[in-house]
């Protein structure tokens, strides 16, 4: 839900800088009933959108940050989300120029979910100022449906399984379209997320997945991107020894019987990345 003024506050926004294509507000965490929550529940580890460098609110020139692209040899999208945590979270707090999205409407079509880092990737691409504000405009509700719950679905070991797998299809697919149709293959975190999930995906026991393709799997390649990850920080070095160690057994994990022998050696560790993320992300 907005609060009184975010309307406002956008439109102020958008009539105070022409050049603006992008525009993103920090979030209030309230629960079913209203009530505001400091801190979302373990189960549902969601953090909110915050300035990390320079106050708030601030205005960053996508153009001019091409020009540090080239000579730090980082994405712009790593450099926007290191100054900005979430920024491309949340369609609610989310304002855009509307030739942004209608430009890539049939990418649009194809996307199974995850609109925000749509919206977020096309004003990347099209250049122009974006900006970001502490301002609370936005009241974010976390619940059992929420799509972060998916990770953590309380219920049977298969319904849980299930559900994750969904969401991980969903996700690879969307980090696949929006990294090769939209960036060039440019966002460096979104691809390294992408290989993460590819990963938890191996070491999910179901025999519904059949024998994974090969797109589905992760191979050397995708070690030498996890390297990558890790000299820009994308990543530590935990999820690097993770894709190799994943990459290596790819080929047993392709099979529901090899997955279903790996991943339960391997629950363990994913858990345990999968809370250190989520801790992360929280500080």
């Amino acid at each position: 839900m907005y609060v009184n003024n975010r309307l406002e506050e956008v439109y102020k926004a958008f009539t105070s800088f022409k050049r603006l294509v992008y525009f993103q507000n920090s979030q209030t965490i309230i629960d079913d009933n209203g009530n505001v929550l400091e801190r979302p529940p373990p189960s549902l580890p969601i953090s909110i959108s915050k300035n990390l460098v320079g106050g708030s609110p601030i205005v960053i020139d996508v153009d001019k940050l091409r020009g540090l692209v080239k000579r730090y040899n980082v994405s712009v999208a790593d450099l926007v989300l290191k100054v900005r945590a979430r920024a491309d979270f949340n369609n609610g707090s989310v304002a855009v120029r509307r030739h942004i999205v209608e430009s890539h409407a049939q990418l649009l079509k194809r996307l199974p979910s995850s609109i925000d880092n749509f919206v977020f990737a096309s004003s990347l691409r099209a250049g122009g100022l974006m900006y970001f504000t502490d301002e609370r405009l936005t009241l974010y509700r976390v619940h059992g449906e929420n799509w972060s719950s998916a990770f953590r679905l309380k219920g049977s070991k298969e319904e849980m399984q299930l559900r994750r797998a969904r969401a991980l299809l969903q996700e690879i697919k969307v980090y696949k379209l929006i990294g090769s149709s939209l960036l060039d293959d440019d966002i460096i975190r979104y691809l390294c997320v992408r290989n993460i999930f590819k990963g938890s995906l191996l070491l999910l026991p179901l025999p519904e997945l059949g024998v994974l393709p090969p797109e589905l799997r992760l191979s050397l390649s995708d070690v030498k991107l996890f390297l990558r990850c890790y000299k820009t920080e994308a990543e530590g070095l935990v999820y690097v020894i993770f894709a190799m160690g994943i990459a290596l057994l790819s080929p047993i994990l392709a099979s529901p019987k090899g997955r279903l022998v790996i991943g339960r050696l391997a629950g363990g560790v994913v858990e345990a990345l999968t809370t250190k993320r989520a801790l992360k992300e929280r500080v």
